[in-house]
């Protein structure tokens, strides 16, 4: 997996980890995409620029875990 790739032209940016697990929500649907969503476990920890989260009114700290978001189908 690349983590930190934002050009899908340049496969050399990012920092490339392995990974130990994924696992596809049950509620995926392949005909209509619906719950296209999957949780990746990587083998070791990743460092990258932080993006700003819209939280409305829950404040977050250092260290919470979050969701990580991409794109693409499956």
């Amino acid at each position: 997996m690349l983590v930190g790739w934002h050009n899908l032209g340049n496969n050399d940016e990012g920092t490339r980890h392995d990974v130990s697990s994924i696992n596809m929500y049950s509620g995926y649907n392949s005909r209509t995409l619906d719950g296209d969503i999957c949780k990746v476990t990587l083998s070791s920890a990743a460092s990258a620029a932080t993006a700003p989260i819209d939280t409305g009114s829950t404040p977050l700290s250092a260290g919470t875990t979050l969701t990580v978001a991409g794109w693409g189908n499956t």
